[in-house]
């Protein structure tokens, strides 16, 4: 999950412990650092869109997909 607060001028990538224990820390530092740069240069879409795509390369080096079709998690939007 990517947390932004536009006021607040604030970035952050909230990822589960399961995920957090083999993903690199700067790994998220470098996305949200790409991120930021992006907006910086009034390039918003573009570092959501960098941010998403840089993830799930990241995720799947760590989490293959599999011909499995399981979802242990409902899919809705969370709000904060």
């Amino acid at each position: 999950m990517m947390k932004l607060s536009v006021t607040g001028h604030y970035v952050e990538i909230i990822a589960d412990k399961g995920i957090n224990d083999v993903v690199k820390d700067n790994a998220w530092e470098t996305i949200v650092a790409r991120f930021v740069d992006e907006v910086k240069h009034n390039r918003v879409a573009d570092g959501f869109l960098a941010a998403i795509n840089t993830s799930g390369i990241l995720l799947t080096e760590h989490f293959p997909a599999t011909d499995k079709k399981t979802d242990g998690l409902t899919n809705h939007l969370i709000e904060l």
